[in-house]
């Protein structure tokens, strides 16, 4: 946020928002604010136009775009708690994966798995700290919600989910029990 702590969702209510996706955009909408859409390299423009009041990145940008000079507060949850969240898949068409000779299959196969995706978390969250560490060294100050905070963001973005469920069930997707696994997945693997 550039100007603005934040520690419930009524202190977002009227403000403008950057956002990276379309539920982004339903986030901000659910706490009163207004999304604006726009690419990560446009942000420091947007902060110093006042285009947007805060924006939804992770803490890796800070550094890059250099907006510990252009925002005040950095705000998230308990453990660590985001508004919202971004996931990367790499995947490969099933009839290319089976065209491949068995060597390269296997050479992917022993570097991927469960132990590369936790080891990819550790370096993402050791370049998102690094974030945090240049924003407070820059003299902004890093909020962490506490348990009820968190709780009551969580309670009023409810319905974004809600909404998602519903959207993808007209498509033939089981939306809520896809959103029970997720939540099943991460509780699971959180602290690894």
């Amino acid at each position: 946020m550039a100007k603005a702590e934040v520690r419930k969702p009524a202190d977002l209510a009227g403000k403008k928002m950057r956002i990276p996706t379309r539920t982004g955009a339903w986030v901000i909408e659910a706490l009163g604010a207004a999304p604006a859409a726009m690419p990560v390299p446009d942000i420091p423009q947007a902060f110093s136009k006042g285009v947007v009041d805060g924006a939804l990145i992770p803490w890796e940008i800070i550094p890059a775009l250099k907006l510990q000079d252009q925002t005040d507060y950095q705000i998230e949850g308990v453990d660590k708690t985001r508004l919202g969240t971004t996931t990367f898949q790499v995947s490969m068409n099933l009839d290319k994966w089976n065209s491949l000779p068995e060597d390269i299959q296997k050479a992917f196969l022993d570097n991927s798995g469960e132990e590369w995706v936790v080891k990819a978390a550790e370096i993402w969250r050791q370049i998102d700290e690094n974030g945090i560490k240049v924003a407070t060294d820059a003299g902004n100050k890093h909020i962490q919600l506490t348990q009820e905070e968190t709780d009551a963001f969580k309670t009023v973005l409810e319905p974004v989910v809600d909404r998602w469920v519903k959207e993808v069930d007209g498509k033939g997707i089981d939306g809520a029990a896809l959103v029970a696994k997720a939540r099943e997945l991460v509780a699971a693997n959180s602290a690894k």
